[in-house]
């Protein structure tokens, strides 16, 4: 018996970046189509018509119309909104750095805590707090720095790749881990590992304090 029919497939298509209601900020999002396929014995193998299609924002993972790509939601672009966005990037970029080993150590927390009171005011006091989250619900720190790429000049991207290998290496040594971590928050912010490699030999004689510039 031959045992045929249609089945719908997710399938992948575009990638960019939008502003996502959700989350209420810039992100990556990836095109999904759900297209039907001609199925033998329940194996696909004939692509048919596409019978939907949404936008999935790589972050938080809502589904939204097409029509969000060129949707006029975004606020007013307030300098304070997009400012504040980038801040808790980078602080969440700092953050994945120092969980990356699982509940950091005294001196990790220390050294996070000083790279992020200079980013903005107030918010290292909440540090604890933001460890246990990020323990807890894992984050996506190379998009969020990925999203806000065109917002930092070259000198803020290093300055923040430094900050990073500061923190993992504030209890004497960086783990593979951290090292990971790391390289890929570096690649999302197309810092070379040419660049990354220098950054780590003199991270010794590195300051934090460029960030905030």
């Amino acid at each position: 018996m031959i045992i045929f029919g249609t089945r719908g497939i997710r399938m992948k298509g575009g990638t960019g970046t939008f502003y996502c209601p959700q989350c209420a900020g810039a992100r990556q999002y990836t095109l999904r189509k759900m297209r039907r396929f001609f199925t033998l014995y329940f194996i696909p193998l004939i692509p048919l018509d596409v019978i939907g299609e949404y936008i999935e924002c790589n972050y938080c993972h809502g589904t939204f119309r097409p029509e969000v790509l060129q949707s006029e939601a975004r606020p007013a672009a307030e300098p304070a909104r997009a400012s504040t966005q980038v801040d808790t990037s980078i602080r969440r970029a700092l953050l994945s750095v120092l969980i990356a080993d699982g509940n950091p150590s005294p001196a990790a927390r220390q050294a996070a805590h000083d790279a992020m009171r200079t980013v903005a005011a107030g918010d290292a006091s909440e540090l604890d707090a933001s460890i246990e989250s990020a323990l807890r619900r894992p984050m996506n720190a190379t998009g969020d720095i990925e999203a806000i790429i065109d917002a930092l000049d070259y000198n803020r991207r290093e300055a923040l790749i430094r900050a990073c290998v500061t923190i993992a290496q504030a209890d004497g040594t960086m783990s593979a881990a951290e090292e990971k971590q790391i390289r890929a928050l570096a690649k999302a912010a197309q810092i070379t590992d040419a660049h990354l490699a220098g950054i780590i030999a003199t991270a010794p004689r590195m300051t934090v304090a460029q960030i905030s510039s």
